[in-house]
């Protein structure tokens, strides 16, 4: 084994080691779950992660930059919000085709994709670097030929447009937003928007769409008018407070009923969506 090997190999079992322990302090009340927050820097993993949703079992690569990844690998199964989670898998079971947008590096289009073997599955995310290890993912779960990527930002129109990045470069980070958060942008880089009525609709029908696009929500809705008008998918979608007004309206106009997963009101809430009888 060539040195660089060695290093990485030490570096992993270190990781594993402390992550077994800080496991340990969880079940004994010794710690918090948000105790990985600083182990994750201090003890640094490069690999494949072993994880496991619900029933569903998928590997997601990780080199100490993807935050999905980060918690499976330090808290275990379900680690990675489960209640959202578990209605995805639900639903995911009965849809014939799912469009999965912000998809990052690809958890919620793998398992909708293993949740139901029959199904076909799309992923839209605009970032290039969270495109490859979207690949990198869906090769390691048998999924690569069943779930196409649109390397693209939903939205209600065609066009280019900036995306602010909100961590550094070397990081996969979930906030990336076309919408300003008022935190300090660390880079901004150019990616290509469509509307994806026009971009999709037009060759595919969807029993369930997912919408994660850091409060850019009423743009990827009004792109979405046709398809929801037509195809009356369920939707698991993220709603920020400030547009909390419009995205109801458009639901509401849509015909749609809507209740919050979270308990409690926060300044970013997750909504599942149907279509009212």
């Amino acid at each position: 084994m060539n040195g660089a090997m060695e290093r990485l190999d030490a570096a992993n079992r270190k990781a594993l080691a402390r992550r077994d322990a800080f496991r340990d302090e969880l079940r004994q009340g010794q710690a918090g779950h948000g105790g990985f927050q600083k182990l994750k820097h201090e003890f640094p993993y490069v690999g494949f992660v072993e994880c496991r949703a619900e029933d569903i079992d998928f590997l997601m690569f990780h080199a100490n930059d993807d935050v999905v990844a980060w918690e499976y690998f330090w808290l275990g199964d379900d680690a990675y919000e489960r209640p959202i989670i578990a209605q995805w898998l639900t639903w995911a079971r009965e849809a014939k085709s799912v469009l999965d947008i912000g998809a990052y590096t690809g958890l919620m289009s793998i398992l909708a994709g293993l949740a139901n073997p029959d199904g076909a599955v799309h992923a839209m995310e605009p970032i290039e670097r969270t495109v490859e290890r979207m690949k990198i993912n869906l090769r390691a779960n048998g999924l690569a030929q069943r779930v196409t990527i649109h390397p693209r930002a939903a939205s209600d129109e065609f066009g280019p447009e900036m995306i602010n990045y909100y961590r550094d470069e070397d990081f996969l980070g979930t906030g990336n937003s076309i919408h300003d958060k008022g935190k300090e942008i660390h880079a901004r880089r150019m990616i290509q928007m469509v509307n994806t009525d026009q971009f999709l609709g037009s060759k595919h029908k969807f029993d369930l769409i997912k919408v994660d696009v850091e409060g850019f929500e009423t743009h990827v809705l009004d792109g979405l008018r046709r398809i929801i008008a037509r195809d009356r998918p369920r939707l698991v979608l993220e709603v920020w407070k400030e547009n909390e007004a419009e995205v109801f309206s458009r639901l509401d106009k849509q015909g749609y009923a809507y209740r919050p997963v979270e308990a409690k009101p926060a300044r970013v809430m997750n909504y599942l969506c149907e279509p009212r009888p």
